[in-house]
């Protein structure tokens, strides 16, 4: 963790063709993102992650908890979790529209 206290999180979606990343400040500002055109079984993952660090001016050790999501989400071995994801669209729908509930 950094020394200012400030919490930085990542996740990371690792799909079938592409690997996408986002670095979130506080859980709510965008501090880093990164779109590489190869997916699960390949090196762009880990670029992905390092694009995103680069980005945001971050070292892993900095991140206080990593998200992995999508297909190749159990290939992500230095995640701190994983979650399906349709469990990861139900969250994400959930914080833009907090009002919205279930139907069933």
């Amino acid at each position: 963790m950094n020394n200012n206290r400030t919490i930085y999180t990542m996740g990371i979606d690792v799909g079938s063709t592409s690997s996408k990343c986002v670095i979130l400040k506080v859980g709510k500002e965008l501090a880093g993102k990164a779109m590489v055109s190869l997916g699960a079984g390949t090196k762009g993952p880990e670029r992905a992650w390092r694009d995103a660090l680069v980005q945001a001016g971050l070292a892993d050790e900095e991140l206080a908890f990593i998200l992995a999501t999508g297909y190749g989400r159990n290939m992500v071995d230095n995640a701190d979790g994983q979650m399906s994801e349709l469990s990861c669209h139900a969250m994400g729908a959930y914080q833009l529209f907090p009002d919205v509930h279930r139907a069933c």
